[in-house]
């Protein structure tokens, strides 16, 4: 599989050459930025137009220098790279990855066990619940598991971009988290977590996004994070955690 950076420096390629092909001059390092934009979006099945036209947004002369519309440039990208872009898709795009596979050792606490504790989700601060994951990402040799006294401004999740090695591959990852206190109602509508989501994916457009919650999600909200993830190129980027999933994670590691 290839990692981003090699997934970029094949884009990369692919977009020189199509600048080559019809003689347009890359000017303030268009096609960099271009890729860039683009390279977190490709999937194993197409690349939207709507991203291309989006990541061609920025300040630049390409388009004065060639003569050339916005249009015109993203028609023939995707109509011409869309082959290259599908089997680099292909080479780098995440599958799908359960919590109980990030963590498979707390498949040996049963499903009555947890709902038992599901009561002690309730007086949980968020904050132990982020350090419990930190721990033992810790112990799995994540990188970036560092504690944080308060949140401030500058956050742009819960945890920030850590990478662990999933069946031999550096994979990244951000997380979201919400405790039981975090929101007020019974259960977690998608307006109570999607700017959080959007925010843990923009900042470092990792792999996954992990989402840990201590109330449940009304109907709905799980359809509407795969089709997030569809719009970026990877329908598996949301790794749910639900309340059965925290509570037998907590049960493990002793902090419920």
């Amino acid at each position: 599989m290839l990692n981003k950076t090699q997934a970029k420096a094949r884009i990369l390629s692919q977009v020189l050459d199509l600048l080559n092909r019809h003689h347009w001059q890359d000017t303030d390092d268009f096609s960099l930025r271009v890729v860039d934009k683009v390279a977190p979006a490709i999937s194993d099945g197409y690349m939207p137009y709507s991203v291309v036209f989006s990541a061609t947004k920025t300040k630049t002369r390409f388009f004065v220098r060639n003569r050339l519309s916005r249009r015109v440039f993203c028609s023939a990208f995707v109509k011409e790279l869309s082959p290259y872009l599908k089997e680099i898709g292909v080479a780098t795009t995440a599958g799908s990855l359960s919590f109980s596979e990030l963590f498979p050792e707390i498949r040996s606490v049963g499903h009555l066990k947890a709902e038992a504790f599901l009561s002690k989700l309730e007086p949980l601060e968020e904050r132990k619940i982020q350090d419990a994951l930190r721990s033992a990402l810790r112990e799995k040799g994540a990188t970036n598991m560092v504690q944080r006294k308060s949140d401030s401004s500058l956050e742009v999740c819960d945890l920030e971009d850590f990478v662990l090695k999933i069946g031999g591959r550096d994979t990244s990852f951000t997380s979201v988290v919400k405790g039981y206190k975090s929101v007020k109602h019974p259960k977690i509508g998608l307006g109570d977590i999607s700017h959080q989501i959007m925010k843990a994916f923009n900042g470092t457009f990792p792999d996954y996004v992990l989402l840990v919650l201590a109330k449940p999600p009304v109907d709905g909200v799980i359809t509407s994070l795969v089709r997030y993830g569809e719009s970026i190129g990877n329908r598996h980027l949301v790794i749910l955690a639900d309340p059965i999933d925290l509570a037998r994670f907590l049960s493990y590691y002793k902090v419920i």
